[in-house]
């Protein structure tokens, strides 16, 4: 699993990138994006 993170984040992001991982971790294995703001997190699974 590959993860690009902003290396500026603020420690409430940690938190909130961490438990997006967590939720989505299967959708990440298999090649989805996950896209996360201030409102929610969303996942993008990509066709191969």
């Amino acid at each position: 699993m590959k993860i690009l993170l902003d290396m500026n984040l603020s420690p409430a992001w940690v938190c909130v990138v961490i438990k997006a991982i967590q939720q989505y971790g299967d959708h990440l294995l298999s090649g989805a994006l996950i896209s996360i703001d201030e409102n929610k997190a969303r996942v993008r699974i990509l066709p191969f």
